[in-house]
């Protein structure tokens, strides 16, 4: 989402990984204030990928933390005939030292010991609003836009961590309606 990102824009490296995985790694321009950057990456997902070894969740959206950043927030835009559980999702946290071939392979001993939260914030863009992101609700407005979406019929989740840990795995995590494994 260009429009939205810091100039100039950063140079990303694309690689396919096994079972049809792409991953989009950022090229370090330095390190400190002269080297930050802002990036939007958008992402529909229309069919939900295979649920993972050692993941006990029907759903998830995982992100590695390869780079050293203040604030990493992950959003989920849920629309409101996919979810109807009171609940919001869970969150856990990786260690990854493997690199990003581990998205599918958990070992329930590489867990993190952090309490991390999902928070649901409500519907449509007025609730995503974030003091860390500047033109959030107007990147959010062109994105239902250009999808034809209503924002409104879709429930905002939040997870929103300070300074996450160097090489982690954050996996956001939908159960199966009615489970209870949270």
């Amino acid at each position: 989402m260009r429009d939205f990102c810091s100039r100039p824009l950063p140079e990303f490296v694309v690689s396919q990984k096994p079972g049809g995985w792409a991953q989009a790694d950022v090229v370090s321009r330095g390190l400190g204030n002269s080297s930050a950057i802002t990036i939007f990456i958008g992402q529909v997902t229309r069919k939900f990928a295979p649920r993972p070894l050692g993941c006990p969740a029907a759903h998830f959206f995982a992100a590695q933390v390869t780079k050293p950043c203040e604030v990493f927030i992950r959003d989920l835009f849920v629309h409101e005939d996919l979810w109807s559980e009171p609940h919001p999702p869970g969150v856990r946290v990786f260690g990854s030292l493997r690199g990003a071939d581990t998205l599918l392979e958990r070992d329930p001993g590489d867990l993190l010991p952090v309490q991390e939260k999902v928070v649901e914030l409500g519907r449509g863009p007025g609730a995503a609003l974030s003091p860390d992101v500047a033109r959030y609700p107007e990147l959010l407005e062109y994105s239902f836009g250009r999808l034809g979406w209503d924002a409104d019929r879709f429930r905002v989740f939040r997870c929103r961590v300070e300074y996450p840990v160097l090489n982690s795995l954050i996996s956001v995590e939908f159960d199966e309606p009615g489970s209870s494994t949270r």
